[in-house]
């Protein structure tokens, strides 16, 4: 199967992401500041976001629907969780074992390293 990622056609899923970190009351601040670590990615149905190497990653699903996978070898697979719009996954770098977040419909997603996300949404409580 090919992977093909590319930027969103317009940023609707970071007005998405915006929208859900706004209504948990966190300030329009730190929204604009999370949104900058934000990367928008589409991925057609079927499609399967490209595993990273050196990060875990925290992925927003703006719309859409996926399945996250642990591949721990080969030949074994386990569907971990179904996710829809408005959720938040983690998806763990690439190592002995990984996950793999493949698209069942359309998805818009927005993609942040965990680390630079994780530390800047300690600074907002709401977060």
């Amino acid at each position: 199967m090919t992977v093909t990622q590319k930027l969103s056609p317009e940023p609707s899923s970071l007005a998405s992401f915006r929208g859900a970190i706004l209504l948990n009351r966190a300030s329009p601040q730190a929204a604009d500041k999370l949104c900058s670590l934000g990367s928008p990615v589409f991925l057609a149905k079927g499609e399967e976001l490209p595993s990273e190497v050196d990060d875990d990653r925290l992925v927003f699903v703006a719309s859409g629907s996926a399945k996250l996978f642990a591949q721990s070898e080969p030949e074994q697979t386990h569907i971990l969780a179904f996710h829809f719009p408005g959720d938040f996954v983690s998806v763990l770098r690439r190592c002995d074992g990984y996950f793999r977040l493949v698209a069942l419909t359309d998805l818009e997603l927005v993609v942040f390293r965990a680390s630079a996300f994780l530390d800047l949404a300690q600074e907002e409580p709401a977060v």
